[in-house]
């Protein structure tokens, strides 16, 4: 397996993007495609502060596999940023050596922090019930413009301080067609079992069902605390169990 694109990106805290337009404050996270900043708007009056989360992934040559799928995840993004359970994409640019997203700023962080360390959702039926209803908007739309993310998972999915207002983010995996032949794609915690190892099926799976698949596993973490399963297969205790 090749190491994730952002392990050779550089750090790039405090310097200036978009033209001197952006500073970038501090690492938010990373993941396997790129790093994701807090940035400041230079260009907001000095009484009005104005942040943004930027996701920085490296540039790739032109007509490259990987340059196609990045292009594919921002016009994805673009697509469905006007819902409001989807983290809103405002814009990208390039410079010789990254592609920059510039995003909504979540400042409660994802719903895997609100869901292990800080146990929101544990004995509240309530929040459960509003968190998981949003996040069910989200996934509708997504599935009404024809778009199958193949990557839900707590990470993915940012809420405010109290856990709720959850917004959809992170569509890299994102596919427009309903049957799919990649297989292995997204986080294996929540990868349908179908969608695993091509041993299950013929040669395809749903990518719509696998995105429902998906939901029950949040769901089930949302409920219980506790991830069921490491991987839906029959090599682990947990979903033997299940």
């Amino acid at each position: 397996m090749s190491p994730p694109a952002s392990q050779f990106l550089r750090d790039l805290t405090g310097e200036f993007i978009d033209n001197g337009g952006l500073k970038l404050l501090c690492l938010l996270g990373s993941g396997a495609f790129g790093k994701v900043y807090q940035a400041l708007d230079t260009t907001a009056p000095p009484d009005e502060l104005v942040y943004y989360a930027v996701k920085c992934m490296p540039r790739y040559e032109p007509g490259s596999r990987e340059e196609n799928l990045q292009q594919d995840e921002i016009t994805t993004h673009l697509m469905l940023s006007d819902h409001p359970r989807v983290i809103t994409l405002y814009r990208y640019f390039t410079t010789d050596e990254f592609v920059f997203m510039v995003l909504d700023l979540s400042t409660g962080g994802d719903m895997f922090r609100a869901l292990v360390p800080r146990e929101l959702y544990r004995a509240n039926p309530a929040l459960i019930k509003t968190a998981f209803g949003e996040l069910l908007d989200a996934v509708e739309f997504c599935h009404r413009n024809g778009v199958f993310h193949r990557d839900l998972k707590p990470e993915n999915i940012l809420c405010n301080s109290e856990g709720s207002d959850l917004r959809l983010a992170d569509f890299g995996l994102a596919a427009q067609r309903v049957v799919s032949s990649q297989f292995g794609c997204g986080t294996r915690g929540y990868m349908s079992p179908e969608s695993i190892y091509p041993t299950y099926v013929d040669d395809c799976y749903s990518a719509h069902h696998s995105d429902l698949w998906a939901l029950s596993v949040i769901f089930t973490t949302m409920i219980s605390g506790h991830h069921p399963w490491h991987s839906a297969d029959m090599f682990d205790a947990g979903f033997v169990a299940f």
